[in-house]
Protein backbone atom coordinates (compact mmCIF):
# COMPACT_ATOMS: atom_id res chain seq x y z
CA UNK A 1 0.00 0.00 0.00
CA UNK A 2 1.24 3.68 -0.65
CA UNK A 3 0.26 6.67 1.30
CA UNK A 4 -1.88 9.37 -0.86
CA UNK A 5 0.55 11.92 -0.60
CA UNK A 6 1.78 12.86 2.61
CA UNK A 7 -1.51 13.72 4.65
CA UNK A 8 -2.56 12.75 7.94
CA UNK A 9 -5.40 14.44 10.00
CA UNK A 10 -5.80 15.05 13.44
CA UNK A 11 -8.89 15.78 14.51
CA UNK A 12 -10.36 16.87 18.13
CA UNK A 13 -14.01 16.19 18.81
CA UNK A 14 -15.35 18.45 21.10
CA UNK A 15 -19.46 17.19 22.11
CA UNK A 16 -21.25 18.39 24.85
CA UNK A 17 -17.64 19.08 27.07
CA UNK A 18 -16.13 15.98 25.72
CA UNK A 19 -13.48 15.77 23.70
CA UNK A 20 -11.52 13.76 21.76
CA UNK A 21 -8.39 12.98 19.65
CA UNK A 22 -8.60 10.51 16.61
CA UNK A 23 -6.13 9.85 13.68
CA UNK A 24 -7.24 10.03 9.67
CA UNK A 25 -5.30 8.89 6.93
CA UNK A 26 -5.52 7.84 3.60
CA UNK A 27 -4.17 5.08 1.22
CA UNK A 28 -3.87 3.69 -1.76
CA UNK A 29 -4.89 0.17 -2.07
CA UNK A 30 -5.82 -2.50 -4.45
CA UNK A 31 -6.76 0.38 -7.35
CA UNK A 32 -8.40 2.33 -5.22
CA UNK A 33 -7.67 4.02 -1.82
CA UNK A 34 -8.97 3.79 1.87
CA UNK A 35 -9.21 5.81 4.87
CA UNK A 36 -8.17 4.29 7.81
CA UNK A 37 -8.99 5.99 11.18
CA UNK A 38 -8.41 5.43 14.74
CA UNK A 39 -8.57 7.34 18.61
CA UNK A 40 -5.10 7.91 19.45
CA UNK A 41 -3.47 5.99 22.01
CA UNK A 42 -1.50 2.30 21.47
CA UNK A 43 -4.25 0.20 21.22
CA UNK A 44 -5.37 -2.49 20.30
CA UNK A 45 -8.57 -1.81 18.56
CA UNK A 46 -11.30 -3.28 17.43
CA UNK A 47 -11.82 -3.50 13.63
CA UNK A 48 -14.40 -2.31 11.56
CA UNK A 49 -13.99 -2.75 7.43
CA UNK A 50 -16.68 -0.26 6.07
CA UNK A 51 -17.78 -1.41 2.34
CA UNK A 52 -19.51 1.49 0.74
CA UNK A 53 -22.61 1.08 -2.03
CA UNK A 54 -22.88 2.25 -5.81
CA UNK A 55 -21.48 1.12 -9.41
CA UNK A 56 -18.93 2.49 -11.52
CA UNK A 57 -18.27 6.15 -10.08
CA UNK A 58 -21.00 6.56 -8.03
CA UNK A 59 -20.58 5.83 -4.30
CA UNK A 60 -23.15 5.50 -1.88
CA UNK A 61 -22.38 6.15 1.47
CA UNK A 62 -19.87 8.24 3.61
CA UNK A 63 -16.65 7.00 3.36
CA UNK A 64 -14.60 9.84 4.98
CA UNK A 65 -17.69 10.37 6.98
CA UNK A 66 -17.95 6.62 8.74
CA UNK A 67 -14.31 6.01 9.19
CA UNK A 68 -14.41 9.46 11.07
CA UNK A 69 -17.73 7.92 13.33
CA UNK A 70 -16.45 4.46 13.80
CA UNK A 71 -12.69 6.29 15.36
CA UNK A 72 -14.84 8.55 17.31
CA UNK A 73 -16.54 5.19 18.99
CA UNK A 74 -12.99 3.68 20.17
CA UNK A 75 -12.56 1.57 16.79
CA UNK A 76 -9.85 1.77 14.07
CA UNK A 77 -12.24 2.25 10.77
CA UNK A 78 -10.85 0.97 7.66
CA UNK A 79 -13.27 1.90 4.60
CA UNK A 80 -12.09 0.98 1.51
CA UNK A 81 -13.22 2.92 -1.87
CA UNK A 82 -13.44 -0.30 -4.40
CA UNK A 83 -12.29 0.77 -8.16
CA UNK A 84 -14.73 1.36 -10.83
CA UNK A 85 -15.56 -2.21 -12.22
CA UNK A 86 -19.30 -3.26 -12.48
CA UNK A 87 -18.50 -6.82 -12.53
CA UNK A 88 -18.50 -8.42 -8.74
CA UNK A 89 -15.72 -10.54 -8.95
CA UNK A 90 -13.21 -8.19 -8.75
CA UNK A 91 -14.84 -6.15 -5.41
CA UNK A 92 -14.91 -9.13 -3.74
CA UNK A 93 -11.23 -9.63 -3.93
CA UNK A 94 -10.71 -5.69 -3.37
CA UNK A 95 -13.09 -6.25 -0.10
CA UNK A 96 -10.97 -9.33 1.08
CA UNK A 97 -7.41 -7.81 0.78
CA UNK A 98 -9.28 -4.70 2.44
CA UNK A 99 -9.74 -7.25 5.45
CA UNK A 100 -6.37 -8.17 5.01
CA UNK A 101 -5.05 -4.83 5.42
CA UNK A 102 -7.14 -4.04 8.43
CA UNK A 103 -5.63 -7.23 9.73
CA UNK A 104 -2.53 -6.70 9.37
CA UNK A 105 -2.81 -3.46 11.35
CA UNK A 106 -0.27 -3.21 14.46
CA UNK A 107 -3.26 -1.43 16.64
CA UNK A 108 -5.91 -3.87 15.84
CA UNK A 109 -7.30 -6.34 18.02
CA UNK A 110 -7.50 -9.43 15.46
CA UNK A 111 -10.19 -10.87 17.65
CA UNK A 112 -12.67 -8.07 17.45
CA UNK A 113 -13.19 -7.44 14.10
CA UNK A 114 -16.51 -6.26 12.33
CA UNK A 115 -17.53 -5.81 8.82
CA UNK A 116 -20.33 -3.89 7.91
CA UNK A 117 -21.60 -2.47 4.38
CA UNK A 118 -23.86 -0.77 2.78
CA UNK A 119 -25.98 -1.28 -0.52
CA UNK A 120 -23.73 -3.15 -2.84
CA UNK A 121 -21.22 -3.07 0.15
CA UNK A 122 -24.06 -4.70 2.27
CA UNK A 123 -23.91 -7.67 -0.29
CA UNK A 124 -20.10 -7.74 -0.42
CA UNK A 125 -20.22 -7.86 3.54
CA UNK A 126 -22.29 -10.97 3.32
CA UNK A 127 -20.22 -12.69 0.95
CA UNK A 128 -17.05 -12.17 3.41
CA UNK A 129 -18.75 -12.83 5.92
CA UNK A 130 -19.49 -16.42 4.07
CA UNK A 131 -15.68 -16.44 2.91
CA UNK A 132 -13.70 -15.38 5.88
CA UNK A 133 -16.10 -15.80 8.91
CA UNK A 134 -12.54 -16.81 10.95
CA UNK A 135 -11.73 -13.49 10.47
CA UNK A 136 -14.73 -11.40 11.74
CA UNK A 137 -16.83 -11.21 14.75
CA UNK A 138 -19.81 -9.22 14.24
CA UNK A 139 -21.29 -8.38 10.51
CA UNK A 140 -23.93 -5.26 9.75
CA UNK A 141 -25.70 -5.32 6.23
CA UNK A 142 -27.41 -2.20 5.16
CA UNK A 143 -30.23 -2.85 2.75
CA UNK A 144 -28.27 -4.80 0.45
CA UNK A 145 -28.36 -5.60 -3.26
CA UNK A 146 -29.53 -8.32 -5.13
CA UNK A 147 -26.64 -8.21 -7.38
CA UNK A 148 -28.45 -10.17 -10.11
CA UNK A 149 -28.33 -13.68 -8.54
CA UNK A 150 -25.46 -12.61 -6.26
CA UNK A 151 -27.12 -12.15 -3.25
CA UNK A 152 -29.28 -15.34 -3.16
CA UNK A 153 -25.96 -17.62 -4.28
CA UNK A 154 -24.66 -15.77 -1.13
CA UNK A 155 -27.32 -17.13 1.04
CA UNK A 156 -27.13 -20.78 0.33
CA UNK A 157 -23.58 -20.62 1.92
CA UNK A 158 -25.31 -18.56 4.96
CA UNK A 159 -24.99 -21.78 7.32
CA UNK A 160 -21.47 -20.76 6.98
CA UNK A 161 -22.02 -17.35 9.03
CA UNK A 162 -20.95 -17.72 12.59
CA UNK A 163 -20.99 -14.28 13.79
CA UNK A 164 -23.34 -12.45 14.99
CA UNK A 165 -25.66 -10.59 12.26
CA UNK A 166 -27.48 -7.43 12.10
CA UNK A 167 -29.99 -5.74 8.81
CA UNK A 168 -30.59 -2.74 8.46
CA UNK A 169 -33.52 -2.01 5.94
CA UNK A 170 -36.01 1.03 5.87
CA UNK A 171 -39.94 0.58 5.19
CA UNK A 172 -39.40 2.94 2.06
CA UNK A 173 -36.53 1.03 0.57
CA UNK A 174 -38.31 0.11 -3.01
CA UNK A 175 -37.20 2.68 -5.15
CA UNK A 176 -34.09 0.78 -6.86
CA UNK A 177 -34.66 -3.14 -5.57
CA UNK A 178 -37.00 -4.09 -3.07
CA UNK A 179 -34.44 -4.04 -0.57
CA UNK A 180 -37.22 -4.78 2.19
CA UNK A 181 -37.88 -8.06 0.70
CA UNK A 182 -34.11 -8.52 -0.04
CA UNK A 183 -33.06 -8.12 3.99
CA UNK A 184 -36.11 -10.31 4.98
CA UNK A 185 -34.53 -12.66 2.80
CA UNK A 186 -31.43 -12.62 4.86
CA UNK A 187 -33.08 -13.00 7.71
CA UNK A 188 -34.71 -15.76 6.91
CA UNK A 189 -31.75 -17.60 5.11
CA UNK A 190 -29.33 -16.58 8.35
CA UNK A 191 -29.66 -19.86 11.18
CA UNK A 192 -30.90 -18.25 14.53
CA UNK A 193 -28.29 -19.62 16.49
CA UNK A 194 -26.01 -16.37 14.98
CA UNK A 195 -27.94 -14.29 16.99
CA UNK A 196 -29.21 -12.45 13.78
CA UNK A 197 -31.06 -9.24 14.38
CA UNK A 198 -33.24 -7.43 11.46
CA UNK A 199 -34.33 -3.56 12.27
CA UNK A 200 -36.90 -2.25 9.61
CA UNK A 201 -36.95 1.44 9.87
CA UNK A 202 -40.22 3.34 9.63
CA UNK A 203 -40.31 5.32 5.97
CA UNK A 204 -37.45 8.06 5.55
CA UNK A 205 -38.04 11.28 5.00
CA UNK A 206 -35.45 11.99 2.63
CA UNK A 207 -35.99 15.57 1.87
CA UNK A 208 -36.43 16.26 5.04
CA UNK A 209 -39.75 18.28 4.13
CA UNK A 210 -41.90 16.34 7.15
CA UNK A 211 -43.95 14.48 4.77
CA UNK A 212 -43.07 11.27 3.44
CA UNK A 213 -44.27 10.08 0.33
CA UNK A 214 -43.39 8.13 -3.13
CA UNK A 215 -40.52 10.82 -3.49
CA UNK A 216 -38.72 9.81 -0.43
CA UNK A 217 -36.15 6.94 -1.31
CA UNK A 218 -35.56 4.74 2.07
CA UNK A 219 -32.25 3.78 0.40
CA UNK A 220 -30.82 7.01 1.65
CA UNK A 221 -30.96 6.94 4.91
CA UNK A 222 -27.50 5.03 4.72
CA UNK A 223 -26.17 7.17 2.70
CA UNK A 224 -24.62 9.40 5.76
CA UNK A 225 -24.00 8.69 9.00
CA UNK A 226 -27.09 9.61 10.93
CA UNK A 227 -29.61 8.53 13.69
CA UNK A 228 -31.46 6.21 14.03
CA UNK A 229 -29.26 3.85 12.11
CA UNK A 230 -26.21 4.60 13.69
CA UNK A 231 -26.93 4.34 17.18
CA UNK A 232 -28.16 0.69 16.60
CA UNK A 233 -24.75 -0.36 14.69
CA UNK A 234 -22.84 0.87 17.23
CA UNK A 235 -24.62 -0.68 20.28
CA UNK A 236 -24.08 -4.00 18.30
CA UNK A 237 -20.38 -3.20 17.38
CA UNK A 238 -20.15 -2.46 20.95
CA UNK A 239 -22.00 -5.61 22.16
CA UNK A 240 -19.88 -8.01 20.10
CA UNK A 241 -16.45 -6.27 19.63
CA UNK A 242 -15.72 -4.73 22.85
CA UNK A 243 -14.39 -6.77 26.11
CA UNK A 244 -11.56 -6.59 28.51
CA UNK A 245 -8.83 -7.40 26.46
CA UNK A 246 -9.08 -4.67 24.19
CA UNK A 247 -7.80 -1.27 25.04
CA UNK A 248 -11.06 0.92 24.33
CA UNK A 249 -12.84 3.88 25.76
CA UNK A 250 -16.87 3.76 24.75
CA UNK A 251 -17.10 7.06 23.60
CA UNK A 252 -20.61 8.30 23.49
CA UNK A 253 -22.03 7.83 20.22
CA UNK A 254 -22.44 10.96 18.08
CA UNK A 255 -23.95 11.51 14.95
CA UNK A 256 -23.28 15.23 13.05
CA UNK A 257 -25.35 17.66 11.37
CA UNK A 258 -24.74 20.10 9.04
CA UNK A 259 -21.60 21.88 8.81
CA UNK A 260 -22.63 25.61 9.30
CA UNK A 261 -18.86 27.80 9.72
CA UNK A 262 -15.22 27.36 9.54
CA UNK A 263 -13.27 29.69 11.84
CA UNK A 264 -9.65 30.10 12.86
CA UNK A 265 -7.87 30.69 16.05
CA UNK A 266 -9.39 33.65 16.22
CA UNK A 267 -12.96 33.16 15.71
CA UNK A 268 -12.33 34.82 11.64
CA UNK A 269 -14.23 32.58 8.57
CA UNK A 270 -11.56 30.75 6.97
CA UNK A 271 -11.21 27.63 4.40
CA UNK A 272 -9.29 24.77 5.55
CA UNK A 273 -5.62 25.39 4.74
CA UNK A 274 -2.69 22.95 5.15
CA UNK A 275 -0.75 23.23 8.24
CA UNK A 276 -3.34 26.04 9.86
CA UNK A 277 -5.63 25.29 12.85
CA UNK A 278 -9.32 25.37 12.17
CA UNK A 279 -12.88 24.89 13.79
CA UNK A 280 -15.59 23.50 12.23
CA UNK A 281 -18.97 24.29 13.69
CA UNK A 282 -22.14 22.07 12.78
CA UNK A 283 -25.67 23.39 13.92
CA UNK A 284 -26.32 20.49 16.87
CA UNK A 285 -23.56 21.93 18.72
CA UNK A 286 -20.91 20.01 17.54
CA UNK A 287 -17.39 22.03 17.15
CA UNK A 288 -14.36 20.18 15.87
CA UNK A 289 -10.89 21.12 16.05
CA UNK A 290 -8.33 20.56 12.61
CA UNK A 291 -5.25 20.50 12.04
CA UNK A 292 -4.01 19.10 8.48
CA UNK A 293 -0.59 18.45 7.71
CA UNK A 294 1.67 18.34 5.19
Amino acid sequence: MKKLGTCIVFILVYFLGFSQVIILDSLAENGGYSYKSQPIGSGPFPGVLYSHGGLGNAVGGNLRGTCIALAQNGYMGWCNRRTTDIPMAPHVVQVEAALDSLLSQTDVDVNNIGIIGFSRGGLLTLMTAVSRYYDVKAVVTMAPAAANNTLANTLLNASSIDDSVLILVAKNDTFQDNHVLLANDVFNALDTSTGVRHIEYPPYDEDGNGVVNNLDDGHMLFDKVQSPYWDDLIDFLDNNLKNTNTNIHNFPSKTKNKLINIVDLLGRKTNNKNNSLSFYIYDNGTVEKKITLE
